[in-house]
């Protein structure tokens, strides 16, 4: 399988998942060395270059959590089929 791996704040994340909402795309991101160091950013497409940018407020990442969670189930589950 490959995997996207991408450098934030000096340190190396594994893109483990981008899933569509009705208005954003959400990238949920594991630290390659902490399974514990994971967040969830949105996809922008801005003068045609994507970033990655950080989510409004704590709403914003329970439906971010619950889109993951609809299609995996759980994280831990999610990351121990891996």
């Amino acid at each position: 399988m490959e995997v996207d791996i991408i450098e934030l704040d000096g340190k190396e994340y594994i893109e483990i998942d981008k899933i569509k909402g009705f208005k954003h795309t959400y990238v949920y991101l594991s630290n390659v060395n902490d399974d514990d160091d994971f967040f969830v950013r949105r996809l922008v497409l801005e003068d045609g270059e994507y970033y990655y940018d950080s989510l409004e407020d704590k709403f914003e990442f329970e439906h971010a959590m619950k889109l993951f969670y609809d299609k995996h189930g759980s994280l831990e589950k999610y990351l121990k089929e891996d």
